[in-house]
């Protein structure tokens, strides 16, 4: 899995992104860290069906933002690329950094991260 820096705002964050070239059903990895954070943050997988969108929360915060981006950027993936997927964001994420930083990673996997 590469790894790349995507500088938002005065942050830097850490944009991993892991996909199967050879399965497109099989899970994408997403993880997005604030560069210098050393915490897990908020970890979800989500599996969609025709109408709904199924989250389990992995790891979980006090934070209710960074779960709420969290669980935002894995529904709007799983919609995308119809296959289950792991997300985790870690670090102070902001509702502006948020747009910049789901952007950077839809890029990444439309433009094929893959293992």
């Amino acid at each position: 899995m590469k790894a790349d820096t995507v500088s938002v705002g005065e942050h830097d964050y850490t944009v991993a992104v892991q996909r199967s070239s050879d399965n497109k059903k099989a899970p994408i990895l997403v993880y997005v860290n604030q560069v210098g954070n050393e915490s897990l943050g908020c970890y979800i997988y989500s599996i969609a069906s025709v109408r709904e969108c199924y989250q389990s929360v992995l790891q979980g915060l006090e934070n209710g933002d960074l779960h709420d981006f969290t669980a935002n950027l894995g529904r709007v993936l799983v919609k995308r690329y119809h296959c289950p997927l792991y997300v985790s964001l870690s670090g102070g994420i902001s509702i502006y950094d948020y747009g910049e930083l789901s952007r950077a990673v839809v890029e990444k996997v439309d433009n094929g991260c893959y293992a």
